[in-house]
Parts: structure tokens; sequence; C-alpha cells
């Protein structure tokens, strides 16, 4: 095993003290030192590894706001949502969502406050077909709409720079988004790839590196009357991938925490590992998972599905999702028995702190900003509301504070863009 270089143990550093601000990773001593988790990192080559050991306990000092209502009023308030598609925070802390049902953008205050609302449906200026994402370019707002084929670009305030062609494909919303690389930069997916975005415009397209032998996870069942129904195998094994800084890919199975970041080229550049122990699937989870698929199986007793019987897997997923943070930072959804675990790394891959979040509602990405995570729920009447949850960095010393803030980037200092002629 080879000892890190110094400035990979120098980043280290930030981290471990976090450690002593209640971030979880590591642990402190009766002097209230910080002490080093046990990370161990191998170079293969031109491969770095970076195997953390199991977390024990979640972050704590997490503050939750919630901006959304439990039942319509007849007055139509701001913060009824009817099918939230995005939702995203600017650098000053307002929460802005996307209403594709109003086909309207609503800005909110860092509490919660309703601020102003544009949009309205239409093919003209500041209006939307199908509202699909939002993104930040510094502080210029994204707003996607494959109804128009058609990025709009946007001040917080609603005033329009122009737009970018976009011809999306037709996924979900929870893939067809907007995805951040970096403060200035990201991908949204289209029909040639996935398009990459930069102030001047969108440039080239980067594919999203996918092993080939990545089974199917959905069923095929033909029915006597002609029709076709399709099942998704519940728990299967399937790649999990994401756009990444430098034009890379990150991506891995979900059985199995162990990211790896892949240029564009195929080379394999960064690995993270963390210990994870399996869950095991239970009975009655198996039997709510396919009790729509055996009750078909039960009235077309004849039907032969493809690729046939559904499987069950020895556990529960580990890796539900892979993102990055305003800044480019890797974030890895974990799946839990009450929700997901969100684990932050920095540039390196070495971990920065740890939250748990409630069941959220899968068809919505989360967003993530510094020291805030942004994700929709949805309750049993299938009502939508936004919960932002923030964290603080705790420091001990003003020498902690100030690698703490470091660490943590600037993400200060952007300007509006504007599209390219």
């Amino acid at each position: 095993m080879n000892e890190p270089s110094s400035p990979i143990r120098d980043m280290w550093n930030r981290p471990a003290i976090l450690v002593c601000s209640g971030i979880i990773l590591g642990g402190c001593s009766e002097s209230g030192k910080p002490m080093l988790p046990s990370v161990q990192v191998d170079t293969i080559g031109s491969t770095v590894i970076v195997r953390h050991p199991p977390l024990t306990a979640e972050s704590l000092s997490v503050e939750v706001v919630t901006v959304g209502r439990e039942a319509a009023s007849d007055a139509g308030e701001p913060d009824e949502f009817g099918l939230i598609q995005a939702a995203v925070l600017t650098d000053d802390g307002q929460l802005v969502v996307a209403d594709a049902y109003a086909s309207q953008v609503r800005v909110f205050t860092s509490d919660g406050g309703f601020v102003r609302a544009f949009g309205r449906r239409g093919a003209g200026p500041g209006e939307y077909q199908r509202l699909q994402g939002l993104g930040l370019l510094g502080d210029t707002l994204i707003v996607l709409d494959g109804g128009n084929a058609r990025m709009t670009l946007m001040s917080i305030e609603g005033e329009q720079y122009g737009t970018w062609r976009w011809f999306p494909i037709s996924w979900p919303a929870s893939m067809i988004r907007y995805y951040p690389v970096g403060l200035r930069e990201g991908y949204v997916f289209g029909v040639a790839g996935n398009v990459h975005l930069l102030p001047s415009g969108p440039a080239d397209t980067v594919p999203m590196l996918r092993p080939d032998d990545v089974p199917s996870t959905m069923l095929r069942c033909p029915g006597p009357d002609g029709s076709i129904r399709f099942f998704s195998a519940p728990f299967a094994r399937d790649w999990v991938g994401a756009p990444a800084p430098g034009a890379a890919t990150a991506g891995a199975w979900n059985d199995a925490y162990r990211i790896t970041i892949t240029s564009a080229e195929g080379d394999t550049l960064r690995v993270i590992e963390r210990q994870e122990v399996p869950r095991t699937i239970t009975d009655r989870e198996w039997a709510d998972a396919t009790a729509q698929y055996e009750e078909f199986r039960t009235e077309n007793p004849g039907a032969t599905c493809t690729p046939g019987q559904m499987t069950r897997p020895g556990q529960h997923p580990i890796v539900k999702g892979l993102f990055h943070d305003q800044a480019g930072r890797l974030v890895v959804e974990v799946s839990q028995d009450q929700g997901s675990r969100f684990d932050f790394y920095d540039h390196e891959g070495y971990g920065r702190g740890s939250i748990a979040v409630p069941a959220r509602d899968y068809s919505v990405a989360p967003h993530f900003r510094d020291d805030a995570a942004v994700v929709v729920t949805r309750d049993a009447s299938g009502v939508q509301t936004v919960r932002v949850h923030r964290w603080r960095w705790r420091a001990t010393s003003d020498q902690s504070q100030r690698t703490i803030d470091h660490s943590m980037g600037d993400l200060s200092g952007s300007h509006a863009l504007h599209p390219a002629p």
C-alpha cells in the first residue's frame, strides 16, 4: 500500500477536523484533537483507490426547512405544487422549484417564504410546454423545457437572457435533468448523449459509460389479449452512473459500495470504496414488491415472460444514486431501512460527512449545494413537498474554521451567463 502524497494527506486533514464538529467519519481524543479514521489509499498504475471504513452514525446538527402543503386550498397558494420536476438552491440560499403542472418556476426564501413566480403554459417567451428540470450555471438559471425543445436562460428574478436548443429523449425527469459537475459546468441528457453545458453554450456530447454486460431489469410479459405488460424486477442488480467533472463518468454496481471514476476514454482514474453491511430482503418486502407481477401470473397462467421468472436477490441494493454538488464533489446515495443516506466526498475521494434523510420521491433528483441537500417527498396521497436539509460545520478553533471554509470551496463571485450568438 502506498503512502498518500502530502497534498492528499493535507486534504484528508480537513474532514478529520470536521469529525470534532459533529460530522461522522471518525472520533476525537480526550484532548479534542481529531483522530484520523482508518482510510486506506492504494495506487495501482494510474488508478487511486480510496477505501473507507463503515459508518457508525449519521451527521448531527441538521436543520430542515419544508415548503409545501398537505392539502390544497381554494386560493391556490404558491406553496401548493401540482407536479414538482426539480428544485435547486441559489448561492444566496433561495429555493427555486419547477412545477410542471402549473408551468411555473417559483422562488422561495431560505426559510420557505414565497418570493415570486414566473412562467405559464405556451410556446412563446417565458412560456413552457413541459418543464423537466432546473440548473444553475454561475447565477444563471437554466430551465429545461422538453415540450418546446429548448433551454431558457434567465436570472433568478425572471429576466430572460435567451435560449439554447435541446432535444431530449422521452425518459423520466429523474434522468432527463441537469447534472451539475461544477459551478459553471454541467450536463443534460439529449438524443445524442450527455450534452456538455458551459457558459459559452452547449458543447460536445459525452456518452454515459456503461458496462456491456448490464442485464435488463425489466420483464416483458405478453397477455392473452395481445397486450404486453412490463414489470421492473425489484431489488435487481443494476448499474448506476452519472456525469462527473472533466468529461468523466462516475459509476457503480448497486449491490456494492465501489464507485469508479472513469475518463471519457474509458480509463479508471479513481475508485472509492466503503465497507457497508448488506441488508437482507424480508419475505414481506419481496411479497409487496412482486404483488402486481404475481397477480398477473395468477390471472394469466400460460403467459411466458422474458427474460423469465423474477429472481429474488440476496440483499437490498446499496447504492441508489450518484450525484455531484454544485462544486462538482461526489455525493453517494445509500439505501437504508428508513429512507436514504447521503455520503459526501471531496474531489480527491475522501469522505466529508454523511446525513440521513427520509424516503424521498425518486421521480425527482435531489440537489446539493455546499451545506445543503434538497429532496422532494411524496405522501400517501401523492402530495409533494420540498425539504431542504442544512447542516452546520462547527469548528473547535479559528484555525479549524479557516480550514473548513477552504475545504467547502468558494461559491461566490459568479456572474450571469448569456447565450452564445
